[in-house]
């Protein structure tokens, strides 16, 4: 076998998670290739929030964070702006990233594209199985076989590698929507992103973004609604959310007034219980196909490029033929990745259904712990203070492992 047949990994999914360890992967010198199953890399949403840990990971990686978004305060309201609990600062000094950046999906996945070789991204590529016998096999819709010593699965929430490690099921449906959409008004206060709840269990939230040199503002407005529901469309959905904002504080009534109807679109909440493990012998995952999660952790796309990065930073030096080495790494990875992610995406599950319930006994409870408790301050100390300030310094150690300079240097494989 050759020495570049020695390194080949296979990457399932352009997004976010696959798209970094990619580039990790490159830049150490692997013969990485991304198997995308859509003609071209693109996002599935309009804005993002990202956290210090993925933001110090592509800045390692070379982008330019202060040009891919907005920074921003966050914190929880009620209605009327009313201060609940504001996210925990971040407690260590060596963090020097925002706190919160707004950004676009699609300027994300485009400025990590851009750090990949064009040919390293192979679109219309619909993986069908993975399997191995040796090595790590991935079969595709057209006819074609991809072999190598790893394969990743970074396939989201319909994830074809995840067959792999249990029998398929449909995803979880969370019985919520969460309305997104975006403007380039000139409108509010930058310095804020807020999350506002009201008691009839509606969460209207916004958050200034930067995006192709553009300032902007992304809003969000969530509610509880059987996923099998027709979703309206156009102005029909702006005139609805216009109502439902109403009772909220501005700037969110303004931003919702001044986003175009077709910059509007609803998207249908589901996730999945945990995995029990994400190894497999040369098969792991990671991302929505390892922990999908709903967007009340704020962290989905964020903890996907953490993923990646920490996946392909630890490959640094590994002869990945040698399946003793490659599993050391592996079991490393799910143990230092797994249990954040998975109490990530537990959190946002039970925030979600907690915001949203439709028991009105329930929903005076929920008040309550909001109104009259320090229960939100609590919750978001527990996954956004310390655990953010461990991550980063993760982040920061497993990227010292990468080689210095442009993102497409060529390095001797490993």
């Amino acid at each position: 076998m050759t020495k570049r047949a020695r390194n080949r990994v296979g990457i399932i999914g352009a997004g976010p998670g696959g798209l970094s360890a990619a580039i990790c992967l490159h830049r150490l010198g692997f013969d990485v290739t991304v198997f995308e199953r859509w003609p071209e890399v693109r996002s599935v949403g309009g804005g993002i929030a990202l956290w210090p840990p993925p933001l110090k990971a592509l800045e390692i990686m070379g982008i330019d964070i202060d040009e891919l978004g907005a920074p921003a305060a966050p914190s929880f309201v009620r209605p009327n702006g009313r201060l609940i609990a504001a996210y925990p600062e971040a407690a260590a000094e060596e963090i020097d990233t925002p706190l919160w950046l707004g950004a676009m999906r699609a300027s994300l996945y485009q400025e990590l594209r851009d750090r990949l070789p064009a040919d390293r991204i192979k679109p219309n590529k619909k993986c069908i199985r993975v399997e191995q016998d040796g090595e790590a096999i991935a079969h595709f819709e057209d006819g074609t076989v991809f072999r190598g010593e790893l394969i990743i699965g970074a396939d989201g929430l319909h994830s074809v590698v995840r067959a792999n490690f249990e029998k398929v099921l449909p995803p979880r449906d969370n019985n919520l929507t969460v309305w997104l959409g975006h403007t380039w008004a000139d409108v509010g206060d930058r310095s804020y992103a807020k999350m506002g709840l009201d008691p009839r269990g509606y969460q209207g939230s916004y958050t200034p973004m930067r995006a192709g040199g553009r300032d902007g503002w992304h809003w969000w407005l969530m509610e509880r609604r059987e996923s099998t529901g027709v979703h309206e469309t156009g102005e029909q959905a702006k005139n609805r959310l216009k109502e439902l904002a109403a009772g909220f504080a501005e700037p969110l009534p303004s931003l919702i007034c001044e986003t175009s109807a077709e910059d509007i679109v609803p998207w249908v909440i589901r996730d999945r219980p945990a995995l029990k493990s994400w190894v497999d012998r040369r098969i792991t995952v990671l991302g929505d196909a390892a922990h999908a999660t709903n967007p009340y952790a704020g962290y989905g796309a964020g903890m996907a490029v953490v993923d990646g990065f920490y996946l392909g930073c630890s490959l640094a030096g590994v002869d990945i033929s040698d399946q003793a080495a490659l599993t050391a790494v592996l079991e490393d990875y799910e143990a230092a990745r797994k249990p954040e992610t998975d109490g990530v995406a537990a959190f946002a599950y039970k925030m979600g259904q907690l915001m949203h319930t439709p028991n009105p006994v329930k929903r005076v409870v929920r008040d309550l712990l909001l109104d009259r408790t320090p229960f939100m301050r609590k919750q978001l100390a527990a996954q956004y203070g310390e655990p953010l300030t461990e991550a980063y310094r993760t982040v920061v150690r497993l990227g010292a492992r990468l080689p210095q300079g442009s993102s497409s240097v060529e390095t001797a494989a490993p």
